[in-house]
């Protein structure tokens, strides 16, 4: 097994948010798993350039799910987009330290699988508590354990 790290940027939404809202549409996360070959996420670290250290659900597809709903509004899973889950991870309040004028919050999961079937995951946020991101964006790290390329 070895290691990798990949991140983005996921754009969301500048006006406040309430408890339910979607923050932004899913955003691809490029080489977590070496072509036909699986990965476990063990680790995801959320850098919040604004400050808030609220609380966001983070849902992990294993391909694009398209449109979740209307940033902004409560996020809306079709049956077929839950299909693509595979694996949420809550981060609270409390998982939040603070750098400066940032906050990062660390967290580590049971590892998540992703399958063997695509080279990308697709990560999209949910609000779960008021928040207000005036930069319009939070950018996510995931470590993830990939099967040896042997």
């Amino acid at each position: 097994m070895n290691y990798v790290t990949t991140s983005a940027v996921l754009t969301v939404s500048t006006d406040p948010l309430d408890d339910g809202d979607l923050m932004g549409q899913a955003v691809e996360f490029t080489d977590v798993c070496a072509t036909n070959k699986y990965a476990h996420i063990t680790n995801l670290l959320l850098l919040d350039t604004d400050s808030q250290g609220a609380e966001i659900d983070v849902y992990i597809f294993r391909s694009d799910p398209g449109s979740l709903g209307t940033v902004n509004e409560p996020m809306s899973l079709t049956a077929a987009q839950i299909d693509l889950l595979i694996g949420a991870v809550h981060i609270q309040a409390t998982d939040y330290f603070r750098t400066s004028d940032k906050q990062l919050a660390c967290v580590h999961p049971s590892p998540i699988l992703v399958p063997s079937d695509g080279t990308s995951v697709w990560i999209a946020c949910e609000a779960r508590f008021p928040a207000t991101y005036a930069s319009g964006e939070i950018e996510i790290k995931l470590c993830a354990q990939r099967e040896d390329d042997q």
